[in-house]
């Protein structure tokens, strides 16, 4: 890649940067897809039902469940998965993913209000 290309790379990386606690612009279109613990744990956090869930999400029971029940990223279609996480990630959870700066890998936690 030329010098130019990356500068502008940089320059883009830069200005779309946002605190960890701010919402996503866009909770249905994330960077990394979360995974099954972190479903799980998202859903604790709110002190949703699977049904609840699924209820706001737009999706049906056996989807969040099977989600739930994956150790890594849930075999589903994108779509679906983007949906269970904007749902969390409008009730309040913010998601971490393994290249998280902070020690802990992966994992979730309330958003600051």
């Amino acid at each position: 890649m030329t010098q130019a290309i990356l500068k502008q790379i940089l320059q883009n990386m830069t200005q779309t940067q946002q605190p960890l606690d701010a919402a996503p612009s866009n909770p249905e279109h994330q960077p990394a897809m979360i995974t099954g613990p972190q479903i799980r744990a998202g859903r604790g956090l709110l002190g949703w039902s699977i049904s609840r869930l699924a209820e706001l999400a737009g999706v049906s029971t056996s989807s969040v469940w099977r989600c739930e029940r994956a150790e890594e990223i849930p075999p589903l279609r994108a779509e679906t998965l983007g949906r269970i996480q904007g749902a969390l990630e409008r009730g309040g959870c913010l998601f971490l993913d393994p290249s998280d700066q902070r020690p802990g890998g992966e994992g979730v936690r309330r958003r600051r209000s």
